[in-house]
């Protein structure tokens, strides 16, 4: 296999096209048509389990990129129940309007945001986050909305994560 497979002309990152392949097939597979019928037989179950062994690697890589995202998503719901702890100033259970409004001031003295917080924003994200308009935002409701605007690397997400307990201890602190 290694000889007919040497004689093909490849390109430099080693891919064969279909016409190269049959081309250069014809000039490698010498013999008598018992002995080339043997030899195609032999490489078609070779090419076989290759194509088995790539399948099953493919279906490997998903299945270990699936837990992998599982796990991600479990880690950053960990930490935004955390997020959510430090951000329920009051301890009622939910986070108002009120503490979010601090909050986000708060990130504009600490210099973790550069634009002003104002009431039109703060009111804008309540809206985005309390999914039963009750005008406070609970625990599933605030690690919904931010699951999906939490984004980047892992260093990137601690990051924010940092950011987001150390503006709320700043609110208690005052």
């Amino acid at each position: 296999n290694k000889r007919v497979v040497q004689r093909l002309p490849a390109d430099p990152e080693g891919w064969i096209t279909r016409a190269d392949f049959v081309s250069g097939f014809e000039s490698a597979v010498e013999g008598t048509d018992i002995q080339v019928a043997s030899r195609i037989k032999e490489l078609k179950e070779v090419a076989g389990y290759v194509r088995r062994q790539v399948a099953l690697q493919a279906s490997t890589d998903k299945k270990k990129h699936a837990i992998l995202r599982q796990k991600q998503l479990k880690l950053r719901e960990q930490q935004l129940d955390k997020v959510f702890d430090a951000f329920d100033i009051d301890g009622s259970g939910f986070i108002e309007p009120s503490e979010l409004l601090q909050l986000g001031a708060a990130r504009k003295k600490l210099k973790q945001r550069s634009r002003e917080w104002s009431c039109a924003k703060n009111q804008a994200l309540v809206a985005k986050l309390d999914l039963n308009k009750d005008g406070l935002v609970s625990r599933a409701e605030f690690i919904l909305g931010f699951q999906s605007s939490v984004m980047g690397s892992d260093t990137e997400v601690d990051l924010r994560m940092k950011e987001f307990e150390e503006v709320a201890n700043f609110v208690r602190s005052q």
